[in-house]
């Protein structure tokens, strides 16, 4: 049985990408949000933006952390120099995308729930 060390499936170019898109969603979700309490839209978009935009920061900041990317667990791939290779262990693959639902289920279920903060009025 494969360990979760075998799935690591990205390098340090790969981690660095994704912590500055954390960072980069992370900005635009606050400014954003910011800009729709301003323009007073309603709780249902602020709550729709403010869910996308904790998603995209929470999971890019999830994979540099555990050096494991959900696009390259769901399709059986690892990433070096921001190109992909197959995996050529099923077994590694298969425990690859159970670990990939796992993540992206966890990732969204806290987005949804950490977006409530956007149906506070101002």
């Amino acid at each position: 049985m494969p360990t979760s060390s075998e799935l690591c499936n990205l390098d340090q170019t790969g981690i660095s990408l994704r912590k500055k898109y954390a960072i980069g969603a992370g900005i635009f979700g606050v400014l954003g949000l910011a800009t729709l309490y301003a323009l007073g839209a309603s709780s249902l978009v602020r709550y729709v933006f403010a869910v996308g935009s904790i998603d995209l920061t929470l999971i890019n900041w999830r994979q540099a952390r555990n050096s494991f990317c959900v696009l390259n667990g769901f399709t059986g791939t690892t990433e070096a120099d921001l190109k992909r290779t197959k995996l050529l262990n099923p077994m590694i693959a298969k425990l690859a995308r159970r670990e990939a639902i796992k993540e992206f289920a966890m990732v969204l279920g806290i987005a949804l729930t950490v977006g409530l903060i956007a149906l506070l009025p101002i």
